[in-house]
């Protein structure tokens, strides 16, 4: 019979999760990150090989080296540019744009870089960071949204007070636009006036 061992629940999961994390490091091993992703894996053992010379202190090999990355570069860039340029075109024929706005952004460095926005503060100054712009935009719109009641017009009132309906127009003209005036508070309304006489 076997023993078993009981141990507290927090201690299970630190030796499963221990033992999944070894074991993933040992068969798959850790990603090396390639900061170009046109470059070939060749290319990134070039760049490893460069770098042992280096620490070795083997300049003519490093300098050999150097120049097969170069060349080695060069080909898988422009192997990339091709590739990118024929998804790009397949995408466009079947009228997909994704693959056109991802190599955009591949080949643009893929860094979203925040440019510093050209709004200014009430003052004329202008903003120095994200904050006082976004500051600088709730103040724009609550002074654009929130405006104080209207003044009362006395002229205004008599006018509408005096105006009568003018006889050419057909009734049913009235409650079509009484309709669509009502439609567009409540899109549910259904027209029961249009198209009679």
């Amino acid at each position: 019979m076997v023993s078993r061992i009981v141990l507290p629940l927090p201690g299970i999961r630190f030796i499963l999760c221990f033992l999944v994390t070894d074991a993933a490091r040992e068969i798959v091993g850790t990603r090396t990150h390639i900061r170009k992703p046109w470059l070939s894996p060749a290319a990134s053992a070039i760049i490893d090989q460069k770098a042992a010379a280096r620490k070795r202190g083997d300049l003519a090999e490093r300098k050999r080296l150097h120049k097969a990355f170069k060349t080695k570069a060069k080909e898988d860039r422009e192997a990339f540019i091709s590739r990118t340029i024929e998804e790009v075109e397949e995408g466009i024929k079947s009228n997909h744009l994704g693959p056109a706005f991802k190599a955009i952004k591949v080949l643009a460095g893929g860094k979203s870089s925040q440019a510093m926005s050209f709004i200014n503060k009430a003052d004329g100054s202008p903003c120095a960071s994200f904050d006082e712009t976004l500051c600088r935009w709730r103040e724009h719109f609550e002074a654009a949204l929130n405006h104080p009641p209207g003044t009362q017009s006395d002229e205004l009132d008599t006018d509408a007070d005096n105006t009568t309906v003018d006889p050419d127009t057909p009734v049913t003209c009235i409650g079509y636009v009484t309709t669509l005036c009502l439609k567009k508070r409540d899109p549910d309304i259904i027209d029961c006036n249009f198209g009679k006489d």
